[in-house]
């Protein structure tokens, strides 16, 4: 089969696939690059990962239907991408300004993300995103809450899987970010695939495109290669030379990988793609030449035409000198035929001069004169023969200007002009081409794309989608076969990846000793030394410092459940000493605090296990300019199991009527709170506290201060349960209270206790989650979630706009 025409026309076909496969690859880079395509598959990979399916959960109207996804699977970034968590995430400074637009605006082919995440830059970027809006001593504490509170609004199976990863790695934030990485690097193994797919179909359109605009119809250059022994040569040696060129275009017929190509690397590809492009072409015939494209036509002149005596005139003459022209033509190809057979008995007479006896030498050169005299008459045959060719051939053409100029016709050959007799009549016929009208080569254009060279141009298509690697690879093989002698490259060999050390969880650091701060508040320092072996105590609530509203001294309280309990907190405290001031504690039976959930109140979990609260008030979130409803994290919950999630997440109100969707909260630290998505209209009740407060404008948040907590400045709030405004002031602030909750007593942390003039607690079973306000200035400060015999405790509300910066008071 060595040198066979069959291998060579397969030699032939993979040369054209090679060099078109080129092109096609450096357009589809150029596209990808400018379309952002890499960055466009890494965000819906992220999305995939952080946003749990975040449109098809959304599932407004805009997002159905055909049009939405046809904009899908262009991988279009839709606006409410920005509130999502991955759009969080990709608006976090670590990851935004990775890309060369971060900050831009994205417009329809533009993008302003990176293409490219390590999966250390990942896992750091969401841990450290965890932590902004989470609480806690270490790094690991801030992520378990971030998780625990569901500050982000994470979708349900993106958040158990963090939380999954966050459990398993337990305080150990390492161990955490290890799980984070090995989860990037197996999404961006597949997100991998997907980019090739959607590289692999806009590989397939451009091949039909380029296909039809240079007329690449396999079909078509089989048979002119398989017939056209001179063509099929040429591009055999072009293939040949390619082949062992492998230099020429090693950077795209490499593995392909998915890292992209300089801008440089595909200017000088193209400009050597763009060459033996030409040079295939040619040699091929490809192209649609519809300036050159030539149809038939014919023109009839009846005697009765003005045109008929013209073309008579000149019609005898023309078919006389077509003879000529063709008997010209004839006795000039017999002259070239007959001038390279005497060159070649001349050459051959040359060499037998060389070798015949001395003898014979006389002979040979008469034969030689002879023969070169018969050149030389050959030469002036063909000079003679061509002058008249060049001569008869001017004539023709001016007399097929006098035709086109008398019929009206632009003719480009005129083949005959012949004399008929019809019907009594006298017709001159005048046929031969002319060139396609502007209709004309768009019918014929459109009449072989969609008909004739269909088929051709999709197998193109495909054999182009396969890539440059695979026609590279093949060609080399078959140039092997042929024997033309392709030198196998040595395989590379694989370095040794570089050991790492095994991560390992635990090893906590070391803590460092406390340094010993120097005497200030007494009070302060009393609290400091006794603060936690007071509270370990049964039946000791909190320890804290107060001052007095008449004498404005400052004491330490402390507040116990029993009486019993307070005689013996006497027995081993009478007096607390520090370094030479000995102190009285102050101990109030305040009774035991138990969370404010009631048989009645405003709103509730549709569950009915944790019974009634209040709703504080409405938020709005800035980012998506939708309404959420704040309480506390236990009256929202739909079981008592506080420190777990569940799916019962819908919110009634006191008519048991679907109002909300919980989304966030908890209890820990200084949080109990939770928010819930309004899913119903016309909520008023902010209004409601307005007018029931008295309060002017719009309801603000104010972040407490120190002065305020020692000045005990006056509070109120709106009882929703009795309709009735109750008022009171800050007491004091206790650093940690041991409240009762349905499932456990848990530890809160920095409440606020609340009282007033007769040293009575201000809230009633059903007020948890009552906002509380300073009376003077009219601004939200706290939210209620417990109370005992003599205080109402509160959450700090700054604690929890600290965490929620996108939510505001509506």
């Amino acid at each position: 089969m060595f040198n066979s025409p069959v291998l060579d026309v397969c030699i032939g076909l993979i040369l054209v696939y090679l060099l078109y496969s080129l092109l096609v690859t450096i357009v589809g880079e150029i596209i990808c690059n400018w379309i952002g395509l890499r960055a466009r598959i890494l965000r819906v990979s992220i999305e995939k990962m952080l946003n749990d399916g975040y449109y098809a959960n959304l599932k407004p109207k805009q997002y159905r239907g055909f049009w939405y996804r046809v904009q899908r699977y262009f991988l279009k970034e839709f606006p409410d991408f920005k509130h999502s968590f991955a759009g969080k995430f990709y608006h976090y400074p670590a990851i935004k300004y990775l890309s060369m637009r971060a900050g831009e605006q994205t417009t329809v082919v533009t993008q302003t993300k990176p293409s490219y995440l390590s999966a250390e830059v990942f896992a750091d970027s969401l841990i450290q995103l965890l932590k902004d809006k989470g609480a806690g001593e270490t790094d690991m504490d801030k992520v378990h809450f971030s998780l625990n509170f569901n500050t982000y609004h994470i979708q349900p199976d993106t958040l158990r899987n963090l939380r999954n990863m966050a459990e398993v790695a337990g305080p150990d934030i390492n161990v955490f970010k290890e799980k984070l990485k090995i989860w990037f690097n197996e999404t961006q193994d597949r997100t991998t695939g997907w980019y090739k797919s959607k590289l692999q179909l806009i590989l397939f359109a451009l091949g039909i495109i380029i296909a039809i605009i240079f007329n690449v119809d396999s079909i078509k250059i089989a048979r002119i290669l398989s017939k056209d022994k001179d063509a099929r040569n040429q591009l055999v040696s072009m293939g040949i030379a390619l082949a062992k060129d492998s230099a020429r275009y090693g950077k795209f017929t490499g593995s392909p990988g998915d890292t992209g190509y300089a801008q440089n690397i595909l200017d000088s590809g193209y400009a050597h793609v763009s060459k033996d492009l030409h040079d295939a072409n040619l040699v091929l015939g490809l192209g649609w030449n519809l300036d050159t494209l030539l149809q038939a036509h014919q023109v009839e002149l009846s005697s009765e035409d003005k045109a008929f005596a013209l073309v008579a005139k000149d019609a005898a003459r023309l078919n006389e000198l077509q003879q000529k022209f063709h008997t010209k033509q004839t006795d000039l190809v017999n002259d070239l035929e007959n001038i390279d057979n005497t060159r070649e008995s001349l050459k051959d007479l040359k060499v037998k001069l060389l070798t015949v006896p001395l003898t014979d030498t006389t002979t040979v050169q008469k034969e030689i004169d002879a023969a070169q005299k018969q050149l030389q008459i050959g030469l002036e045959s063909k000079s003679r023969d061509s002058l008249s060719l060049q001569v008869t051939g001017k004539r023709i053409r001016d007399i097929q200007r006098s035709i086109n100029a008398a019929t009206g016709n632009e003719f480009t050959i005129i083949k005959s002009v012949t004399r008929e007799e019809r019907e009594k009549k006298s017709f001159y016929v005048v046929s031969g081409s002319c060139k396609y009208s502007f209709w004309g080569r768009v019918g014929h254009f459109f009449a072989t794309v969609f008909w004739y060279g269909l088929p051709g141009f999709v197998i193109t298509a495909l054999m182009l989608s396969l890539g440059a690697p695979f026609w590279f690879d093949l060609l080399k093989k078959l140039v092997s076969v042929r024997g033309d002698g392709v030198k196998p490259e040595e395989k590379p060999v694989k370095k040794k990846e570089t050991e790492q050390p095994a991560v390992t969880a635990g090893n906590k650091p070391q803590e460092q000793p406390a340094n010993v701060e120097p005497v200030g508040d007494v009070i302060d320092e009393a609290l400091k030394l006794y603060e936690k072996v007071i509270k370990s105590i049964p039946g000791v609530k909190t320890v804290f410092k107060v001052v007095d509203r008449k004498t404005k001294q400052k004491q330490l309280q402390i507040n116990v459940d029993t009486a019993g309990t307070a005689q013996e907190v006497g027995k081993k405290f009478p007096t607390l000493s520090v370094g030479s001031i000995q102190l009285q504690p102050l101990i109030v039976v305040s009774g035991t605090p138990q969370t404010h959930q009631g048989n009645v109140g405003t709103i509730a979990n549709k569950s009915g296990r944790n019974g009634f609260g209040s709703l504080g008030c409405i938020l709005r979130r800035t980012d998506t300019n939708s309404l959420h409803m704040l309480s506390c994290w236990h009256v929202l919950k739909g079981d008592t199991l506080y420190d777990t999630s569940d799916n019962l997440d819908i919110i009634i109100d006191n008519e048991e009527e679907d109002c909300a969707q919980r989304w966030a909260g908890g209890i820990k630290a200084q949080f109990d709170y939770g928010l819930a998505r309004i899913t119903t209209e016309g909520n008023t009740f902010n209004t409601t506290l307005k007018q029931k407060l008295k309060l002017n404008g719009p309801i603000k948040f104010r972040e407490l201060t120190t002065a305020n907590i020692e000045d005990q400045i006056e509070v109120q709030y709106y009882d929703s349960l009795n309709q009735t405004v109750r008022t009171g002031f800050i007491f004091a602030n206790a650093r940690e209270t041991n409240v009762n909750y349905l499932d456990k007593t848990r530890v809160i942390n920095d409440l606020l206790l609340l009282t007033n003039d007769d040293e009575r607690t201000i809230s009633n079973p059903g007020n948890s989650g009552s906002i509380v306000f300073d009376k003077k200035n009219g601004a939200a400060i706290a939210m209620i979630i417990s109370g005992d015999l003599k205080y109402t405790y509160a959450v700090k509300l700054s604690h929890i706009f600290d965490i929620h910066t996108e939510m505001i008071i509506a």
